[in-house]
């Protein structure tokens, strides 16, 4: 419920959903499920503004992860240390550090295992924009292309409307000649 309100852009809501769910007996007891509770509650703090409290969330959310042993419940499989470090990746996004969620996301990507394809598209469609973000144009478009080879291969709508506010983003740079390329070409494809 709390990703399905922050999709909405329902910021609060989400936080509040997301604060119960910690408080539960599920997510004390599993340090995978508490780790990535408090991610989301340091994406969701970042997205309004709130530093200190996403930098505590984020840091909790290390120390659960640091607690956490064996194998974690199938529908957490995904949740490795690539996964931690994208959400901090984008909770750094939200907070305006561009450079440093641009640094968090490449790590990110780069211990990212080859089976989560849709992450893998995600996290290089988030650091296309902590680069253009950050003035970094040309490195913002090879990420954007890169995104845009795989988003076909994923069907996901979020996806798609994800790389069309990276190119929408991209448009306002037409002298740059590697942006405008890619905005033709894509839009051609669209």
């Amino acid at each position: 419920m709390a990703m399905q309100a922050r999709l909405q852009q329902r910021d609060q809501e989400a936080l509040r959903i997301g604060r119960a769910a910690v408080e539960t007996r599920q997510a004390k007891d599993d340090p995978w499920l508490m780790a990535l509770l408090h991610c989301r509650q340091a994406v969701g703090h970042a997205r309004l503004g709130e530093r200190s409290r996403a930098e505590r969330s984020l840091s909790r959310a290390e120390t659960a992860y640091g607690k956490a042993s064996g194998r974690p419940a199938a529908w957490l499989s995904f949740l490795t240390p690539a996964e931690i470090l994208g959400l901090a990746g984008a909770a750094r996004q939200a907070l305006g550090q561009h450079r440093k969620a641009d640094e968090l996301t490449s790590a990110a990507l780069v211990r990212l295992e080859p089976r989560f394809e849709r992450n893998r598209t995600y996290y290089t469609l988030q650091r296309a924009q902590a680069l253009l973000d950050g003035g970094e144009v040309e490195g913002a478009v090879v990420q954007a292309r890169r995104a845009s080879d795989m988003v076909g291969r994923v069907q996901s709508a979020r996806l798609r409307d994800k790389l069309a506010k990276v190119r929408t983003a991209l448009e306002r740079y037409p002298k740059v000649p590697l942006a405008r390329e890619f905005c033709e070409q894509t839009r051609r494809e669209a």
